[in-house]
């Protein structure tokens, strides 16, 4: 846990504001994905899968992770790393309308955690390679 304050406090620190508005919403957007089981377990069969307001809020992260990654990529230099985010935002938005099955699960969670990690990686060479990013 502390190691995740750590990164957190790295992250506010920044200057990335798309990044770190990346970060936390696909961040967010795991939170908002590990509440479905709690809730159903703690409500006797409540699916929140079925409201169109729990489903609004995915909507919402799919889009905020759009303009994050666009305007992330914008000024890279590296091709790999703007392949990767588009790549990645793609698996995560595909496994929006998976997310009954157990592969939507999976490729929802690894995705968005895939996002944390390149937005991050995204602000280090921004850090320390000025011709990175704008």
């Amino acid at each position: 846990m502390l190691y995740f304050c750590n990164i957190v406090a790295i992250t506010m620190s920044l200057t990335h504001s798309h990044d770190k508005i990346g970060i936390w919403s696909s961040l967010l957007c795991i939170i908002h994905c590990l509440a479905v089981p709690v809730v159903f377990g703690l409500s006797n069969g409540f699916d929140l899968h079925h409201n169109a307001w729990w489903d609004g809020l995915q909507v919402v992260f799919i889009l905020i992770g759009f303009w994050a990654i666009r305007h992330a990529v914008k000024h890279m230099v590296q091709n790999w790393l703007k392949v990767s985010f588009w790549i990645t935002f793609a698996a995560l938005a595909i496994s929006v309308f998976m997310h009954h099955s157990f592969l939507g699960e999976v490729m929802n969670y690894t995705a968005a955690t895939l996002l944390i990690v390149l937005h991050s990686l995204n602000m280090y060479l921004g850090r320390h390679k000025k011709t990175t990013l704008a």
